[in-house]
C-alpha cells in the first residue's frame, strides 16, 4: 500500500466507486421533475458517470453532461450503451471544466447536483462558473444547485481522525473499505481530504487507491449572494429533495435560481 501511487479523485478504483457511495437515489426523481418543469435542453454540469443525467434521458429530456474526469464519462457512455436507441439520441457527453466550458446552443435548465459547486474552491473559480452557465442559459433558463449544508460542529469534533465507512462492490460482492481523514481550513473556507479504498475478497487485499482532494466550503446564505452577483434571481431555497422549505434543521440546500 505504501507503494501505492496517488489517483485524481475521478479515475479508475475511484471512478468505479462513486456509483457504490453514491447508491441512494432519492434525489433523481426531483430532478426529473425538474427537467419536465422546465424544459430541454438540460446542462447538467459534472454528470458523472450519469446518476442524474441518464434518469432526465430516459424520461424524455435532451441532456447535455459536462465531466472532467474522461474515466467518469467512460463509466457513462457504458450505461448509456445498454439503454434504448430514444435515450441514447437525447444524451451528449462533454469533456470540460465548468469554468470555462463553451457550448453552440442555450439551455432550459442547468444543473449542479450531489455538491458539485464545492469542486470550484476560489471565489474567482465560482464566480466564472456561474458566470459561464448563466451566459448559456436562455432568457428566464433555470439553475439548480444542490449543497450539504456544511456540519461545523461535527467537522470540528472530527478534525484530523480516520473515518472508516464500508460498501459492497455489486458487481461481486467483495468488501470495499473507504478510509477518510478530513481537515479544515475554516479561514479559507476549503475541506482537505486523503482518502484510501480497499477492495478485499474475503480477507485478501485485491487492489487499493489513494488520493488527496479538496472540496469548497459554502454556506446556504453565501450560495444565495453568489447567484445574486453572477445575474441570477432566487425563486426558491428548499431543505430538501420534497421542496419544502430550508430553515434551520436543514442537512441540504437546494437553490432555484432564474437567470435574470
Amino acid at each position: 500500500m505504501q507503494d501505492e501511487p496517488f489517483s485524481t479523485e475521478y479515475e479508475g478504483f475511484f471512478a468505479e466507486f462513486y456509483d457504490i457511495i453514491q447508491a441512494d437515489v432519492s434525489d433523481v426523481p426531483f430532478f426529473v421533475w425538474a427537467a419536465a418543469e422546465y424544459g430541454s435542453p438540460v446542462l447538467d454540469l459534472g454528470s458523472g458517470t450519469g446518476r442524474l443525467l441518464l434518469p432526465m434521458a430516459q424520461a424524455g429530456a435532451e441532456v447535455v453532461g459536462l465531466d472532467s474526469s474522461p474515466d467518469m464519462l467512460e463509466l457513462c457512455r457504458r450505461k448509456l450503451a445498454t439503454l434504448d436507441d430514444g435515450t441514447r439520441g437525447r444524451v451528449v457527453l462533454v469533456q470540460g471544466d465548468m469554468r470555462s466550458f463553451r457550448a453552440d446552443r442555450p439551455f432550459a435548465l442547468a444543473v449542479l447536483g450531489c455538491n458539485t459547486v464545492l469542486h470550484l474552491l476560489t471565489l474567482e473559480d465560482q464566480v466564472a462558473a456561474l458566470r459561464g452557465i448563466h451566459a448559456h442559459l436562455r432568457p428566464a433558463g433555470i439553475l439548480i444547485v444542490d449543497n450539504s449544508v456544511p456540519p461545523v460542529a461535527a467537522w470540528v469534533k472530527s478534525m484530523d481522525q480516520e473515518a472508516v465507512f464500508k460498501f459492497a462492490n455489486p458487481v461481486n460482492g467483495n468488501a470495499v473499505i473507504d478510509k477518510v481523514t478530513a481537515s479544515f481550513d475554516f479561514a479559507n473556507q476549503v475541506e482537505h481530504d486523503f482518502i484510501v479504498l480497499e477492495e478485499y475478497a474475503g480477507d485478501k487485499l485485491v487492489r487499493a487507491a489513494r488520493t488527496r482532494c479538496s472540496m469548497a466550503i459554502m454556506f446556504p446564505r453565501e450560495l444565495r449572494l453568489l447567484l445574486t452577483h453572477c445575474g441570477f434571481e432566487v425563486l426558491h431555497v428548499w431543505k430538501n429533495h420534497r421542496r419544502e422549505p430550508f430553515d434551520g434543521e436543514a442537512r441540504e440546500v437546494i437553490v432555484m435560481a432564474r437567470k435574470a
